[in-house]
């Protein structure tokens, strides 16, 4: 079992990193969710969540390995709020090669200031 400050964890229905307490300094944390698109005629993923780092030091990025090569869904530092905050990226040109993604999210800090983290709120595949 991972700290919260030290890494992701499932809290209260969400993915996090720190909030209670905050993130530690000099964290690099990735969870993936492994995504079955195979049945998906339409492939569209969403996916909520909420940010509160040190601006422009700590970060949250999302992606998905798609081939050899990750692709960028969000990258983000400093305040971002959870309230309709919300991602939709069309999967389907994908469905067809494959039948599961991997959804990454990785979190990394550096070596001083530290604020509350990062929630994964929601993930939905339509």
């Amino acid at each position: 079992n991972t700290a919260p400050e030290n890494g992701w964890n499932l809290i209260d229905g969400a993915l996090t990193v720190g909030y209670n307490p905050e993130y530690a300094n000099n964290v690099n944390t990735d969870a993936i969710a492994l995504l079955d698109i195979s049945n998906k005629p339409v492939g569209n993923l969403s996916f909520t969540l909420e940010v509160d780092t040190e601006e422009d030091y700590d970060f949250l990025d999302v992606f998905v390995n798609i081939g050899t090569e990750p692709l960028y869904l969000f990258s983000g530092s400093g305040y971002i709020p959870q309230n309709t905050y919300s991602l939709d990226y069309d999967l389907s040109s994908y469905t067809s090669e494959l039948e599961n993604i991997q959804l990454h999210f990785q979190f990394s800090s550096d070596s001083n200031i530290t604020a509350p983290g990062a929630k994964i709120l929601s993930i939905e595949l339509q």
